[in-house]
């Protein structure tokens, strides 16, 4: 009897773990990007999760990239994971809200001339903003929000199904990142996706949706090391690309300045075990001046999740796993 007992339990648990394990399968993820080379990982680690399931990928065009070779990237990582012609592919907004195109010309040129050199020019089928919505509203979605907030902000009241939002943006208590790329920028508190729309940013954060946040104050903690790009290495096509957008990054990698900011925020959003976060009103300034965009706690603000603490181990080995995972069937272009 005892033993009958003990098979019945073994049976259920493992009754469970599939269920669970195919709940998390069916998990619908939408990517806006701006696809800078951080958004370039993240998206090759969620394309490559065989947990999710990437629904969309909207590329915006306010942010560190432009938007055509957002496009052509996306085009070609979709290829690299075999699933062109299965994630819809969309042009979002190319305007902030209010204010201009901070990102330098001289940072989006490099980025232009890295995408020539890394990728071909694949035909790239767009899905039309109203076709990509409609198909959207079809399931629950997990928003992971790696750029300026510019489409979110604009399409929001035409998204009824987004579940919960992660945003890689802000710096609560830590100094900003804009003097990384504009060494004489006055503005010493703001990060770059809130900055380059900050008027968007305080609306999604307004907003009834359930977001996490995932500010500089968290990537600080988790540096892209250059043991984890060792471990990266391999002889699939996805390592070699991996190889090839990090080779030229390696200064500033050893220095500690290149942190998984993207790729974090992805790991999050589809394993909340990984972190812990906390409620916190936080304000987007506005106004322009030295503080545009700095997202600071106000006690007149929406609380929303910010995390406040991450398992770095946990995130760089599931990133390493994940990133050299074999489940999908990889092209070799």
């Amino acid at each position: 009897m005892t033993d009958k007992k003990g098979f019945t339990r073994c049976l259920i648990a493992i009754i469970l773990l599939v269920v669970s394990m195919v709940i998390s399968a069916n998990q619908a993820l939408i990517i806006d990007t701006d696809m800078g080379s951080d958004d370039w990982i993240a998206t090759l680690y969620l394309l490559n999760n065989p947990a999710v399931t990437v629904k969309g990928i909207i590329i915006t065009g306010d942010g560190a990239s432009e938007q055509g070779d957002g496009i052509r990237m996306a085009a070609y990582l979709l290829n690299l994971t075999s699933q062109q012609g299965t994630v819809l592919l969309t042009r979002g907004e190319s305007h902030p809200i209010t204010g201009h195109q901070p990102y330098p010309p001289s940072y989006r040129q490099a980025n232009h001339e890295e995408v020539q050199r890394l990728t071909p020019n694949l035909n790239t089928h767009l899905t039309s903003k109203t076709i990509f919505i409609h198909q959207m509203q079809q399931t629950d979605n997990i928003y992971i929000a790696l750029g300026p907030l510019t489409t979110l902000a604009k399409w929001q009241g035409l998204h009824p199904r987004i579940q919960h939002v992660y945003v890689m943006g802000g710096a609560i208590n830590v100094a900003g990142n804009i003097p990384y790329l504009l060494p004489h920028s006055s503005n010493k508190v703001a990060e770059w996706n809130i900055y380059s729309d900050p008027v968007a940013a305080q609306r999604v954060f307004n907003s009834d949706l359930a977001i996490t946040l995932v500010p500089l104050d968290i990537t600080q903690q988790v540096p892209l090391s250059s043991t984890t790009v060792k471990r990266l290495s391999g002889h699939s096509p996805i390592t070699h690309f991996l190889q090839q957008v990090l080779a030229p990054r390696l200064p500033s990698i050893k220095r500690g300045e290149y942190q998984l900011w993207d790729p974090l925020a992805a790991i999050l959003a589809i394993n909340p075990s990984f972190y812990q976060q906390t409620l916190l009103p936080i304000q987007v300034i506005t106004q322009q001046g030295a503080s545009w965009g700095n997202t600071q706690q106000s006690a007149q603000a929406k609380p929303i999740g910010v995390v406040t603490h991450v398992n770095t181990t946990m995130v760089t080995d599931h990133l390493v796993k994940t990133l050299k995972n074999k489940t999908f069937k990889n092209n070799v272009l």
